[in-house]
């Protein structure tokens, strides 16, 4: 049973030993009856035996989840007698996972973080036109400890030419006041808590909004992707949602639910409940927090065009919708999240993807999710991974294989300041003390600390 709309796709299997009725009536009427045997009609009959199972796409419920569901509320039995989602007021479209061949950040790494662009499985939600980006295959339970608070470096700027300049801004208003739960009104953008509104998304700032159908103790399910013409008069973040959000250059989003997604759908932001927004993240007072305080990793754009590089929305709908704007001749701050506190998925730690694009693309255009045939969004030529964890940091300059197989980058990108040396030049990525060792996948240095620069010219 799965509908377009709202309606949980759950299927009921019953399996019964239907009653079966011998009757044996070959009765004999004659005159010397008396003398013979006489037949008596025998009834036997079958006990029935009737198994319910309960099932959420292709996966079985246990008894306990099932009646949790139909307990509070999310589940129900229909008059026909199966099971199916109780009916909600909103409507929203299902979110598919796109699949593809998984890529380390930190490829020379025995690390053991995983970068958001490992592949990701099939969920149980139908398919959609806008689908989610690469991301890892089961539910992550995260429970970061505080993460810590140091302001990026400020980025140095020459020139301010495009009118989206202001996105990969170290300017948050309020990145580090308290976000007051239960305050603010759910059709309100927090951007007085450092917040950065993505206009071009058009769900009302938000990065994404997703509403699961079903919450269970396992994880959500049926996790609806709410869409421009679901938002109300109220607002895009919905009763009952995960509202994403994007934060200033230098930090990352620090709020998601420690339930996730039971298929393994990463879900983030914050929730709205009873018209009001909440922190999910209790352990983090703030909306916005830096990742590893040891290491600062900057971009440097020499060129006389501006480069739109865009990180995945993780966890979240995994889109690359996470905005830098290198301009002309600028220095920004790319946020390296810390593994110990970060989002945990499978308990390992998880590193920062950024798509980056070609020259002179603005923000709206690349940081979305494209198509086949694009060279923007999701099949931008190149990513840069960006992670901490025991004690190194690991970035890496990487081909966006097998996604993108023919357009490459027409710029130059090198890494500056680490324990050894990655560049990428000429489609070639190439380490080693004379750029000898080149492959046509990736390079990655490391570092105990201090400042890293993407130098791109």
């Amino acid at each position: 049973m799965r509908s377009a709309a709202i309606f949980l796709g759950l299927a009921l299997s019953v399996a019964a030993i239907s009653p079966r009725h011998a009757h044996h009536s070959n009765h004999r009427h004659e005159d010397k009856a008396a003398k013979e045997l006489k037949k008596k009609d025998v009834v036997t009959q079958a006990v029935q035996v009737t198994v319910i199972e309960c099932w959420l796409g292709k996966q079985k419920l246990s008894d306990v989840d099932c009646q949790e569901g139909i307990k509070n509320g999310t589940l129900k039995w229909a008059d026909d007698g199966s099971l199916a989602a109780a009916p909600k007021t909103s409507v929203a479209y299902h979110t598919s996972k796109a699949s593809s061949s998984s890529k380390s950040s930190s490829s020379s790494s025995s690390s053991s973080t995983t970068s958001s662009s490992s592949s990701s499985s099939s969920s149980s939600s139908s398919s959609s036109s806008s689908s989610p980006a690469d991301k890892p295959t089961t539910p992550a339970v995260a429970s970061p400890t505080k993460p810590s608070q140091a302001t990026p470096a400020s980025s140095s700027s020459s020139s301010s030419s495009s009118s989206s300049s202001s996105y990969g801004s170290s300017s948050g208003s309020g990145v580090d006041k308290e976000f007051p739960d239960g305050e603010i009104d759910c059709g309100h953008f927090p951007s007085d808590y450092g917040a950065i509104p993505i206009d071009w998304l058009q769900l009302g700032g938000w990065a994404s909004v997703q509403k699961p159908g079903v919450t269970l103790s396992a994880g959500f399910n049926d996790i609806l992707g709410v869409t421009k013409a679901q938002c109300t008069g109220s607002g895009c973040c919905l009763e009952g949602s995960f509202c994403s959000y994007a934060c200033p250059e230098g930090y990352l989003k620090y709020q998601w639910p420690s339930v996730q997604g039971l298929t393994g759908q990463s879900v983030g932001g914050l929730e709205c409940k009873n018209s009001k927004l909440y922190r999910t993240n209790k352990s983090v007072k703030t909306l916005c927090a830096t990742g590893a305080s040891e290491i600062t990793v900057k971009v440097q754009n020499k060129l006389s065009q501006n480069v739109a590089i865009c990180r995945t929305n993780y966890p979240g709908d995994e889109k690359m919708s996470i905005p830098v704007d290198a301009q002309p001749g600028t220095t920004r701050t790319l946020a390296c999240p810390d593994a110990s506190t970060f989002y945990t998925w499978e308990g390992k730690g998880t590193s920062a993807q950024y798509y980056i694009n070609m020259p002179g693309y603005s923000v709206d255009k690349a940081c979305v999710w494209g198509e086949p045939g694009d060279d923007f969004g999701n099949y931008a030529p190149g990513n840069l991974g960006v992670g901490w964890t025991n004690g190194r940091a690991w970035l890496s300059i990487m081909a966006n294989h097998p996604t993108q197989m023919k357009a490459t980058l027409p710029y130059t990108i090198e890494l500056v300041g680490g324990d050894s040396k990655c560049r990428y030049k000429n489609g070639k990525y190439c380490s080693g003390d004379g750029y000898d060792n080149c492959s046509s996948e990736g390079c990655t240095v490391s570092s105990s600390g201090g400042t890293i620069t993407y130098v791109i010219s």
